[in-house]
């Protein structure tokens, strides 16, 4: 039983680690998208 719970909690941990990373991603993007814009209205 001691090792179901440790694998369960090792597997969030990986989940939250890669829903971070993928966030962190999308912002960046986002950001770039915007800077276009305005480097287009700038224009």
């Amino acid at each position: 039983m001691i090792w179901i719970v440790i694998i369960m909690s090792v597997m969030i941990m990986l989940e939250f680690m890669i829903a971070n990373i993928l966030i962190k991603e999308r912002r960046t993007i986002i950001y770039t998208e915007k800077n276009i814009e305005y480097q287009y209205i700038k224009d």
